[in-house]
């Protein structure tokens, strides 16, 4: 874990077999159990590429997590878009 701020903490959770939703979702679970006054954000990368063509190149898993967490009660999603030139 490391300390980002005063009270922000970035966590990198380990994944076997490139597995990402379930990790995600049980940590995300884990926190809210643990300390439920507080806020859950997660960071998603996005890259937008140039070209509608180049959509196909790229994986489109930072929308399923937002899908994922869209009917969720507590966590934030925030996306952070890369745009290619």
């Amino acid at each position: 874990m490391v300390h980002v701020g005063r009270s922000a903490h970035l966590v990198v959770l380990e994944s076997p077999y490139r597995s990402l939703m379930e990790p995600l979702l049980e940590y995300i679970e884990q926190v809210e159990r643990e300390r439920p006054d507080d806020y859950v954000t997660v960071v998603l990368p996005e890259f937008v590429p140039a070209r509608w063509w180049q959509h196909l190149l790229h994986n489109q898993r930072a929308l399923l997590i937002k899908g994922a967490l869209l009917f969720r009660p507590t966590p934030s999603s925030l996306a952070c878009r890369f745009i290619s030139q």
